[in-house]
Protein backbone atom coordinates (compact mmCIF):
# COMPACT_ATOMS: atom_id res chain seq x y z
CA UNK A 1 0.00 0.00 0.00
CA UNK A 2 2.93 2.30 0.73
CA UNK A 3 4.61 1.37 -2.08
CA UNK A 4 1.75 2.32 -4.28
CA UNK A 5 1.27 5.33 -2.59
CA UNK A 6 4.59 7.00 -2.87
CA UNK A 7 4.38 5.91 -7.02
CA UNK A 8 0.94 7.83 -7.56
CA UNK A 9 2.85 10.83 -5.31
CA UNK A 10 5.70 10.21 -8.19
CA UNK A 11 3.35 10.37 -10.80
CA UNK A 12 1.92 13.72 -9.64
CA UNK A 13 5.13 15.64 -8.99
CA UNK A 14 6.33 14.42 -12.42
CA UNK A 15 3.06 15.42 -14.27
CA UNK A 16 2.94 18.86 -12.58
CA UNK A 17 6.66 19.90 -13.94
CA UNK A 18 6.00 18.26 -17.01
CA UNK A 19 2.60 20.80 -17.50
CA UNK A 20 5.28 23.68 -16.56
CA UNK A 21 3.64 24.83 -13.32
CA UNK A 22 5.69 26.46 -10.99
CA UNK A 23 5.51 24.81 -7.48
CA UNK A 24 5.65 28.30 -5.78
CA UNK A 25 4.93 31.94 -6.97
CA UNK A 26 8.03 34.12 -8.09
CA UNK A 27 8.73 36.99 -6.53
CA UNK A 28 10.01 40.68 -7.23
CA UNK A 29 10.69 44.17 -6.17
CA UNK A 30 9.73 47.04 -8.87
CA UNK A 31 11.14 50.62 -7.59
CA UNK A 32 9.40 53.48 -8.70
CA UNK A 33 11.69 56.83 -9.57
CA UNK A 34 8.74 59.24 -10.04
CA UNK A 35 6.12 58.85 -7.31
CA UNK A 36 5.36 61.82 -5.66
CA UNK A 37 3.18 60.99 -2.68
CA UNK A 38 2.26 57.58 -0.82
CA UNK A 39 -1.16 57.97 -2.04
CA UNK A 40 0.32 57.77 -5.77
CA UNK A 41 2.47 54.39 -4.78
CA UNK A 42 -1.11 53.28 -3.36
CA UNK A 43 -2.43 53.72 -6.69
CA UNK A 44 -0.11 52.21 -8.53
CA UNK A 45 -0.07 48.86 -6.71
CA UNK A 46 -3.88 48.62 -6.34
CA UNK A 47 -3.68 49.08 -10.42
CA UNK A 48 -1.11 46.21 -10.52
CA UNK A 49 -2.85 44.12 -8.06
CA UNK A 50 -6.43 45.02 -10.24
CA UNK A 51 -4.84 44.73 -13.82
CA UNK A 52 -2.01 42.22 -13.80
CA UNK A 53 -4.33 39.68 -11.22
CA UNK A 54 -1.13 39.61 -9.17
CA UNK A 55 -0.75 39.59 -5.10
CA UNK A 56 0.85 42.52 -3.58
CA UNK A 57 2.98 41.49 -1.01
CA UNK A 58 4.24 45.10 0.17
CA UNK A 59 4.42 48.21 -0.39
CA UNK A 60 7.66 50.39 1.05
CA UNK A 61 6.80 54.67 1.00
CA UNK A 62 10.34 55.18 1.91
CA UNK A 63 12.45 53.22 -0.79
CA UNK A 64 9.10 53.42 -3.35
CA UNK A 65 9.37 49.87 -3.99
CA UNK A 66 6.11 47.61 -4.56
CA UNK A 67 6.85 43.90 -3.98
CA UNK A 68 4.70 41.34 -5.43
CA UNK A 69 4.75 37.61 -6.00
CA UNK A 70 2.82 35.42 -8.56
CA UNK A 71 4.00 33.73 -11.90
CA UNK A 72 6.06 35.39 -14.72
CA UNK A 73 3.44 36.51 -17.29
CA UNK A 74 2.08 38.40 -14.22
CA UNK A 75 5.44 40.08 -13.41
CA UNK A 76 6.25 40.99 -16.81
CA UNK A 77 2.60 43.07 -16.86
CA UNK A 78 3.26 44.39 -13.13
CA UNK A 79 6.63 45.76 -14.72
CA UNK A 80 5.12 47.17 -17.77
CA UNK A 81 2.44 48.77 -15.58
CA UNK A 82 5.09 50.39 -13.71
CA UNK A 83 7.20 51.61 -16.44
CA UNK A 84 4.01 52.83 -18.17
CA UNK A 85 2.31 55.01 -14.86
CA UNK A 86 5.95 55.69 -12.93
CA UNK A 87 6.59 58.53 -15.51
CA UNK A 88 7.92 61.85 -14.76
CA UNK A 89 4.99 64.97 -14.73
CA UNK A 90 6.26 66.61 -17.49
CA UNK A 91 6.15 63.40 -19.77
CA UNK A 92 4.13 63.99 -22.59
CA UNK A 93 1.67 61.25 -23.76
CA UNK A 94 -1.00 60.31 -26.28
CA UNK A 95 -4.01 60.03 -25.17
CA UNK A 96 -6.27 57.15 -26.31
CA UNK A 97 -2.94 55.55 -28.29
CA UNK A 98 -2.11 51.71 -28.92
CA UNK A 99 1.21 52.73 -27.77
CA UNK A 100 -0.41 52.26 -24.43
CA UNK A 101 -1.48 49.08 -25.10
CA UNK A 102 -0.01 45.43 -24.14
CA UNK A 103 -0.64 41.69 -24.83
CA UNK A 104 -0.70 38.63 -22.75
CA UNK A 105 1.52 35.93 -24.08
CA UNK A 106 -0.79 32.78 -24.25
CA UNK A 107 -3.76 34.73 -23.38
CA UNK A 108 -4.74 36.55 -27.24
CA UNK A 109 -8.56 37.43 -26.32
CA UNK A 110 -7.22 39.80 -23.18
CA UNK A 111 -6.04 43.48 -23.68
CA UNK A 112 -4.82 45.56 -21.26
CA UNK A 113 -4.94 49.33 -22.09
CA UNK A 114 -3.61 52.52 -20.31
CA UNK A 115 -6.14 55.15 -20.88
CA UNK A 116 -4.56 59.04 -20.65
CA UNK A 117 -7.71 61.62 -20.41
CA UNK A 118 -6.70 64.86 -22.44
CA UNK A 119 -8.99 67.00 -20.05
CA UNK A 120 -7.64 68.25 -16.92
CA UNK A 121 -9.62 65.39 -14.03
CA UNK A 122 -10.33 65.77 -10.56
CA UNK A 123 -10.47 62.32 -8.41
CA UNK A 124 -14.46 62.42 -8.37
CA UNK A 125 -14.23 63.21 -12.40
CA UNK A 126 -12.02 60.27 -12.66
CA UNK A 127 -14.16 58.01 -10.38
CA UNK A 128 -17.48 58.37 -11.92
CA UNK A 129 -15.78 57.68 -15.45
CA UNK A 130 -14.40 54.63 -14.38
CA UNK A 131 -17.81 53.66 -12.46
CA UNK A 132 -19.35 54.37 -16.04
CA UNK A 133 -17.58 52.10 -17.92
CA UNK A 134 -17.37 49.04 -15.49
CA UNK A 135 -21.13 48.93 -15.74
CA UNK A 136 -21.68 50.55 -19.68
CA UNK A 137 -18.78 47.94 -20.76
CA UNK A 138 -19.13 45.09 -17.88
CA UNK A 139 -15.44 45.96 -17.28
CA UNK A 140 -14.25 44.00 -14.11
CA UNK A 141 -10.47 45.09 -14.44
CA UNK A 142 -9.81 48.77 -14.50
CA UNK A 143 -8.32 51.39 -11.83
CA UNK A 144 -7.44 54.64 -12.16
CA UNK A 145 -3.97 56.82 -11.66
CA UNK A 146 -5.39 59.94 -9.99
CA UNK A 147 -1.91 62.00 -10.31
CA UNK A 148 -1.66 61.46 -14.10
CA UNK A 149 -4.84 61.24 -15.17
CA UNK A 150 -5.30 57.63 -16.32
CA UNK A 151 -7.51 54.84 -16.26
CA UNK A 152 -5.88 51.04 -16.74
CA UNK A 153 -7.84 48.47 -17.47
CA UNK A 154 -7.86 44.60 -18.85
CA UNK A 155 -10.30 43.36 -20.77
CA UNK A 156 -11.80 41.91 -24.28
CA UNK A 157 -10.65 43.58 -27.32
CA UNK A 158 -14.54 44.80 -27.92
CA UNK A 159 -14.35 46.22 -24.64
CA UNK A 160 -10.99 47.61 -24.96
CA UNK A 161 -12.79 49.90 -27.69
CA UNK A 162 -15.73 50.56 -26.21
CA UNK A 163 -14.00 52.36 -23.47
CA UNK A 164 -11.81 53.76 -25.72
CA UNK A 165 -14.77 55.68 -27.40
CA UNK A 166 -16.92 56.37 -24.14
CA UNK A 167 -13.99 58.13 -23.31
CA UNK A 168 -13.86 60.20 -26.74
CA UNK A 169 -16.58 61.06 -26.65
CA UNK A 170 -16.89 61.85 -22.94
CA UNK A 171 -14.21 64.56 -23.63
CA UNK A 172 -16.40 67.74 -24.45
CA UNK A 173 -16.90 70.45 -22.70
CA UNK A 174 -19.54 70.45 -19.62
CA UNK A 175 -20.67 73.74 -20.50
CA UNK A 176 -21.79 73.71 -24.44
CA UNK A 177 -25.07 74.39 -25.10
CA UNK A 178 -27.00 71.22 -26.28
CA UNK A 179 -29.93 71.99 -28.81
CA UNK A 180 -33.07 70.20 -28.50
CA UNK A 181 -32.99 66.72 -29.61
CA UNK A 182 -29.85 66.38 -27.53
CA UNK A 183 -27.23 65.35 -29.13
CA UNK A 184 -26.35 62.38 -28.92
CA UNK A 185 -23.31 59.85 -30.93
CA UNK A 186 -23.42 55.69 -31.38
CA UNK A 187 -21.09 53.09 -30.86
CA UNK A 188 -22.59 49.65 -32.26
CA UNK A 189 -21.73 46.65 -30.15
CA UNK A 190 -21.08 42.93 -31.53
CA UNK A 191 -24.38 41.24 -32.29
CA UNK A 192 -27.73 43.64 -31.83
CA UNK A 193 -26.72 46.12 -29.12
CA UNK A 194 -25.26 49.84 -29.53
CA UNK A 195 -24.30 52.63 -26.72
CA UNK A 196 -26.02 55.73 -27.40
CA UNK A 197 -24.28 59.07 -25.12
CA UNK A 198 -27.28 61.60 -25.05
CA UNK A 199 -25.50 64.69 -23.95
CA UNK A 200 -27.62 67.08 -22.33
CA UNK A 201 -26.41 70.71 -22.13
CA UNK A 202 -25.04 73.38 -19.44
CA UNK A 203 -28.82 74.45 -18.77
CA UNK A 204 -29.98 70.99 -17.61
CA UNK A 205 -30.24 70.86 -13.32
CA UNK A 206 -28.23 67.95 -11.22
CA UNK A 207 -31.50 67.10 -10.08
CA UNK A 208 -33.37 66.73 -13.08
CA UNK A 209 -30.05 64.79 -14.25
CA UNK A 210 -30.73 62.64 -11.10
CA UNK A 211 -34.30 61.94 -12.25
CA UNK A 212 -33.30 60.87 -15.43
CA UNK A 213 -32.38 57.38 -14.82
CA UNK A 214 -35.06 55.89 -12.45
CA UNK A 215 -37.73 57.27 -15.45
CA UNK A 216 -35.98 55.56 -17.85
CA UNK A 217 -35.32 52.43 -15.43
CA UNK A 218 -39.42 53.12 -15.10
CA UNK A 219 -39.59 52.12 -18.99
CA UNK A 220 -37.74 49.07 -18.63
CA UNK A 221 -34.31 50.67 -19.57
CA UNK A 222 -31.95 48.78 -17.12
CA UNK A 223 -28.62 49.81 -18.32
CA UNK A 224 -28.40 53.65 -18.15
CA UNK A 225 -25.81 56.23 -16.31
CA UNK A 226 -25.42 59.70 -16.17
CA UNK A 227 -22.49 61.46 -16.16
CA UNK A 228 -22.66 64.40 -13.72
CA UNK A 229 -19.75 66.53 -14.85
CA UNK A 230 -19.86 65.78 -18.44
CA UNK A 231 -23.75 66.66 -18.13
CA UNK A 232 -24.59 62.91 -19.85
CA UNK A 233 -26.81 60.25 -20.12
CA UNK A 234 -25.31 56.87 -21.15
CA UNK A 235 -27.63 53.89 -22.45
CA UNK A 236 -26.70 50.84 -23.87
CA UNK A 237 -29.44 48.43 -25.47
CA UNK A 238 -30.94 47.30 -28.36
CA UNK A 239 -32.07 49.52 -31.23
CA UNK A 240 -35.64 49.52 -29.95
CA UNK A 241 -34.42 50.12 -25.97
CA UNK A 242 -32.34 53.28 -27.19
CA UNK A 243 -35.21 54.54 -29.15
CA UNK A 244 -37.38 54.70 -26.20
CA UNK A 245 -34.68 55.83 -23.79
CA UNK A 246 -34.30 59.04 -26.36
CA UNK A 247 -38.32 59.47 -26.26
CA UNK A 248 -38.21 59.27 -22.21
CA UNK A 249 -35.49 61.70 -22.44
CA UNK A 250 -36.98 64.18 -25.19
CA UNK A 251 -39.60 64.18 -22.84
CA UNK A 252 -38.21 64.70 -19.82
CA UNK A 253 -36.46 68.27 -21.43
Amino acid sequence: MLTKALTCAYVLVVAVLACGQPLSPLVASLHLANVGTPQDLQDIAQTISTVSRIRVTGVDNATHDIRVSGSAEQIELAKWLVSELDQSTTAQVQPNSTKHEYLMPGTPAEVIRVFYLSRSETPRDLQELMTLIRAVGNVSYIYPYYSRGALSMRGTADQVGLTGWLLDAMNQPADVQAPAPPISRDYKLPGCELVRVFFLGRTITPQELENITPALRSARIVRSFHNSQRKAQVVRGTPTEVAIAERVIREGR
